[in-house]
């Protein structure tokens, strides 16, 4: 029943077309790296993100091999996939620690909470960096020191980095933190874990970086290490939030239905009845804690960096609810979370056979442009971009629809230097342009510049 909800609610994002600026994003990426047959060397637009330093390229490889093996539109499932897998993480932990009536209720919630299932059944690096920062705390929690167990936990964490970063070094610190609670004694009998866990989470991150060194003369170092992470991290990049509590205020926002049921679990924390989920709930929350305060430490925030949390906050809100069921009949404690089940399974399907409806899934703010593009320029005739001031979202929708090279110029004295290029999207009621407007769409228009 849980993985149907999920899995509806899901399948409603990832069958329809969902105009996301970093999905489109990656998708261009994903399909340079094809076209281009370079690994190492992304790109996304002439003239903008050219080269690639965003992110490392562990998703971009994995997003070309799957579009290799199969097609692009086979991308969001793979989302799909990993939200699943995150959730059945999650209910597995949540049985261990908590029992299983607090995992299924703190995972329905999870699979229910908008911020997190429009996001999985897309082509972004948050379901990837989830199921892979999960599944790393999940191993290394279980492994009772086990020197395997805790490599694998690590290894999972270094491609956690390969993803996305930095965000994924965050687990072992939980991890640390989580065996203080867990009661992990003696000290000295987790040093050498620790150690391994360390080590083999540097491993994949240290080996990239060492080959961009010997090969490629550090231009992963200094391009996503340097300008990217550093400059993220104090503050230099422009785009996102600056505010240091925005994460903490996102939150109160966005983690709904789960919020209120999270709290009632942390508040039952003083309650003398509760002290056996005492650990297993300060471990929980020590995981959401690390991801959670090491962004906001960070110079500029997204919201979307939360979703890693969401998981150990969906598990104490599970633990909140069974809290709120020990008020009620015995009766109504035995059947009410199978009702809630089933409630959101209609509801899901709901969504699933009718998503721009209960959704409200918007339209394609470029389908015109295309679709006027196609029919007078086939692929794949190149096209340009004219922006006089920068806008990532419809550069990176415009580029993922138009299936074609694109160039971004900033100004017409730039865009008169690229001759090979005869059609233009710019601004509707740019100056200094007098050729008519083959089609326009939400402030945009197509234009014809053969004297280009």
């Amino acid at each position: 029943m849980l993985l149907g909800v999920s899995f509806a609610l899901m399948a409603a994002i990832a069958r329809q077309h969902v105009d996301d600026s970093d999905s489109e994003c990656y998708r261009v990426v994903i399909r340079h790296v094809l076209s281009d047959g370079t690994w190492f060397r992304l790109r996304f637009v002439h003239g903008f993100l050219s080269p690639f330093y965003e992110h490392p390229p562990l998703f971009f490889w994995f997003g070309a091999a799957v579009t290799r093996v199969t097609s692009e539109g086979f991308l969001p499932w793979v989302g799909v996939a990993f939200g699943l897998g995150t959730v059945t993480l999650g209910f597995k932990l949540g049985r261990l620690w908590l029992g299983e009536t607090a995992a299924f209720l703190g995972m329905l919630m999870l699979a229910v909470t908008d911020s997190f299932f429009r996001y999985q059944g897309r082509v972004t690096l948050d379901p990837p960096l989830m199921f892979v920062t999960t599944a790393a705390f999940y191993t290394l929690v279980q492994s009772q020191g086990r020197t395997s167990r805790v490599m694998l936990g690590g290894i999972l964490v270094g491609l956690g980095a390969l993803v996305k970063g930095p965000p994924a070094f965050a687990v072992p610190m939980a991890v640390f933190m989580t065996w203080g609670w867990m009661g992990a004694k003696p000290f000295k009998r987790w040093l050498w874990p620790a150690l391994v866990m360390l080590l083999s989470a540097a491993l994949l991150p240290g080996l990239f970086f060492l080959f961009d060194h010997v090969a490629l003369g550090g231009a992963w170092a200094a391009g996503y290490l340097h300008h990217q992470v550093l400059d993220s991290l104090l503050g230099r990049r422009h785009d996102g939030a600056h505010d240091h509590g925005f994460l903490v205020r996102t939150l109160f926002g966005r983690f709904w239905p789960a919020f209120p049921f999270a709290l009632v679990g942390v508040a039952a924390l003083f309650q003398p009845s509760y002290q056996r989920s005492r650990p297993p709930v300060l471990a929980l929350l020590s995981w959401a804690f690390v991801f959670i305060f090491g962004f906001s430490l960070a110079g500029r925030a997204f919201w979307h960096y939360l979703l890693p949390a969401y998981v150990p906050l969906a598990l104490v809100a599970g633990f909140g609810a069974t809290c709120c069921l020990q008020v009620l009949p015995q009766a109504v404690r035995a059947w009410l979370p199978r009702a809630l089940g089933v409630g959101a399974l209609v509801f899901a399907a709901l969504c699933a056979l009718s998503p721009a409806r209960l959704l409200g899934l918007p339209e394609c703010p470029v389908a015109s442009l295309v679709r006027a593009l196609d029919r007078r320029a086939p692929r794949p005739e190149p096209v340009g971009l004219l922006l006089e001031r920068p806008d990532f979202f419809f550069t990176t929708v415009f580029s993922g629809h138009a299936h074609r090279e694109v160039t971004v110029v900033n100004s017409w004295e730039e865009a008169r230097t690229h001759a090979d290029i005869r059609w233009w999207v710019i601004r509707t009621g740019t100056s200094g342009i007098d050729a008519p407007a083959q089609e326009s769409q939400g402030g945009w228009s197509l234009l014809e510049l053969p004297r280009l």
